[in-house]
């Protein structure tokens, strides 16, 4: 295949396409030169193409006979017919066309119209972009031919038409375009003909839709069409009936993902993008239930195992995106475009700094915006937006990184992050190609994650707990085990922007509680202190995450041991764990005791597992006596579903197994979730609310009977 034909190839052909053709008229018009572009729409491409077009082609090409044959065979005899109400038709032997949803197809119909492209580049002279030659543009049936001037374009027109006609390759005249540029100026006024008809010319602000991308002369166009679809489709999806998960798909799946493309090959404003990024964080935020004013935007894009929804700015993804798009084409290993490309850089880096033969570091610095610029010197081009990335992605107060900046490594240019004040600073080169844009979001990740844990301390306490072990929160991927009323309860319940007497800003409201009288009622104190609850709501919530543990020690492998469930066991001390485990020989003793504390940080969960081994280690050493061991096994679960990693060790030696403890804590974290949310609503409504029944986690017994059953050592008895 010629060069030009970039179509159904390995390799990102829509992308280098359209960037070739923004390079060539952004050089126009920043030089003040001559060019002349077409775009030509062919008519039912895929299906004009003569099936003896097919085979010559394939023997012009000295494909093999049976190759030529096996081909020619899938379309021998291939005929359809048309079926009414009352009759069908003869058949209707098909002659030409390629088949649809076959794989070979493309390639086919490629190399039936490479015919037509290599007599063009063999006659042509297209156009002359600095010192690289661009005759056609081709991805299939999508052409754009270059000249260097109107009469030139029409008369290379005029003879393509001539070559296309006779393979039954018709163009629609009403589908094709032109842009005329003189001396750096659009001449809307020229005419071009196609089939002796005129096709459309562009003017100042016409846009022709090439490849899926508006192209016209200015590089920078508005994309407010497509945001306002996608914010369409985002309404939908929140106004809809699905679950907060399944909504989060939808967004990361089907919505958001449709921008990717205009991301990489367009460049729209930036304020149409910082507005499309309000309105997607605004949308997330109201499927979760999540106040959209004082929430953090951190919560909403940081990973789901970081503690966040995992849904991506998408002005900082477009930005990521075109600065990796534009890194490939200086990097490209096809010589043609890296060469473009880079006497592009080089060309407007001397006009808007004024230096005569810049350097590769004259040209980092230029990207980096280290040196002063004349703006009006070249025009907005590809590469300033290059800038503005840079400049977007750290130089501003909302901006992610602490650093980005172009800098020359080996000899070619590279991308330097650093991705907070005191971190390490990373360079990618061109080895990182394939994975850049993960690794420049990782890096964004990264600066989210310390700027959310280090300025917003309060809202950031539970993440932090998520972070050290991050399967607590698959519910928000997956639904997981949560209901839909503990999905509306968590999310601002984990950001502590629950209402309560504590968080409102009023300073006639009084911030005491209102059943207990304490003189702070913030959510903390509803769902882990206040006497109103704690003998129902937060007393049931530690016997339910017991009742489960209770429930896995009878089917584990210490089933056989000795097993007393909240009882005080032998000795002088009246404390009363709440598992008491003695093994058959009378020489190991496990004391386990459950806490679920609120998350106020790691901290606070070191804390609440060290006060358990203090407490019982020391109380209870006379159990030692005799040589016997002791261990004490804190199990430690967070009030709103968090789960401290160290606990399922303490499972393990409970002798329950891995796969079973893995299982399980999604189950003993969705337990927890829904009587915490009990617990809140109970206080806010007081003897008004009603339990919503528990259709996921654990519910344990209304009675407390099963406190009271003991398992003792069971001999296995010889068969009857």
């Amino acid at each position: 295949m010629s060069r030009c034909q970039r179509g159904f190839q390995e390799r990102e052909g829509c992308n280098e396409s359209i960037g070739i053709l923004r390079a060539a008229i952004d050089v126009a018009k920043g030089k003040k030169s001559n060019l002349s572009v077409a775009w030509l729409d062919l008519t039912n491409a895929f299906g004009s193409v003569p099936h003896e077009l097919i085979k010559h082609t394939l023997e012009t090409y000295g494909f093999p006979e049976i190759v030529v044959q096996i081909i020619m065979d899938m379309y021998k005899g291939a005929a359809i017919r048309v079926k009414s109400k009352n009759e069908k038709s003869d058949r209707i032997l098909i002659k030409s066309g390629v088949k649809q949803g076959d794989p070979i197809s493309p390639t086919l119909f490629n190399m039936c119209l490479e015919n037509v492209i290599r007599r063009h580049l063999e006659t042509a002279n297209g156009h002359k972009c600095l010192n690289t030659r661009v005759k056609v543009l081709a991805f299939a049936d999508d052409m754009a031919i270059l000249s260097e001037s109107k009469t030139q374009l029409q008369n290379e027109l005029l003879k393509m038409d001539e070559d296309c006609t006779p393979l039954n390759l018709i163009f629609k005249p009403a589908k094709c375009a032109s842009l005329v540029i003189e001396k750096g100026r659009v001449k809307s006024d020229a005419e071009i003909k196609l089939k002796s008809q005129s096709i459309r010319s562009l003017t100042e602000k016409d846009t022709y839709k090439y490849l899926g991308v508006q192209t016209g002369i200015e590089a920078r166009k508005s994309e407010l069409e497509l945001m306002k679809s996608a914010t369409k489709e985002l309404e939908m999806v929140y106004r809809s009936k699905l679950t907060p998960p399944q909504k989060l798909d939808c967004v990361r799946t089907f919505v958001l993902p449709k921008m990717s493309y205009m991301y990489a090959n367009s460049v729209p404003k930036l304020t149409e993008l910082k507005a499309f990024a309000n309105m997607t964080m605004r949308a997330v935020k109201m499927m979760h239930g999540i106040p959209v004013k004082g929430s953090p935007v951190e919560y909403v894009q940081l990973p789901v195992g970081k503690g966040g929804l995992g849904i991506a700015c998408p002005k900082i993804t477009a930005l990521i995106t075109y600065l990796v798009s534009m890194m490939k084409k200086l990097w490209s290993k096809d010589k043609y475009i890296e060469k473009l490309f880079s006497e592009y850089l080089k060309k407007v880096a001397e006009a808007e700094t004024g230096i005569e033969d810049a350097t590769l570091e004259d040209l980092a610095e230029y990207l980096s915006n280290e040196k002063p610029v004349d703006k009006k010197a070249f025009g907005y081009n590809s590469f300033t937006r290059i800038r503005e990335v840079c400049r977007g992605l750290c130089g501003n107060k909302d901006s992610p990184l602490f650093k980005i900046k172009i800098v020359v490594k080996d000899g070619k240019l590279a991308i330097l992050t650093q991705a907070i004040k005191d971190g390490k600073e990373k360079i990618f080169t061109e080895e990182r190609v394939k994975n850049l844009q993960a690794l420049l979001k990782a890096e964004v990740t990264t600066a989210l994650l310390h700027r959310f844990n280090v300025e917003k301390p309060v809202k950031s306490e539970v993440c932090r707990v998520i972070q050290q072990y991050p399967q607590c929160n698959k519910f928000v991927k997956l639904d997981g085990k949560v209901s839909y009323a503990a999905q509306r309860f968590v999310h601002k319940a984990r950001l502590n922007l629950l209402a309560c007497n504590y968080n409102t800003y009023s300073d006639v409201v009084s911030k005491a509680c209102r059943h207990c009288g304490y003189e702070r009622e913030s959510q903390w104190h509803i769902i882990s202190k206040c006497n109103f609850g704690m003998p129902r709501k937060i007393t049931q919530r530690h016997d339910a995450v017991l009742f489960k543990v209770k429930k896995l020690i009878e089917s584990g492998s210490k089933k056989d041991w000795e097993l007393h469930i909240d009882e005080t066991p032998p000795g002088p001390n009246r404390l009363r764990p709440d598992i008491y485990m003695k093994s058959p020989d009378g020489k190991q003793i496990i004391l386990a005791d459950v806490t679920v504390p609120y998350e106020h940080g790691v901290e606070a969960m070191q804390r609440a597992w060290d006060r358990k081994v203090e407490k019982y280690t020391d109380s209870f050493a006379h159990l030692k006596v005799g040589g016997a061991s002791l261990s004490v096994l804190p199990i430690v679960v967070g009030t709103l579903g968090t789960w401290w990693k160290p606990t399922s060790k303490s499972l393990e030696q409970l002798g329950i197994e891995k796969g079973v403890i893995r299982r399980a804590i999604p189950e003993i974290c969705s337990t927890v979730l829904e009587y915490s949310k009990n617990a809140y609503w109970n206080h806010i409504y007081g003897n008004e609310y009603t339990d919503i029944p528990q259709k996921f986690g654990d519910r344990k017994p209304d009675s407390t009977s099963w406190k009271k059953e003991k398992i003792v050592k069971i001999l296995s008895s010889s068969p009857i």
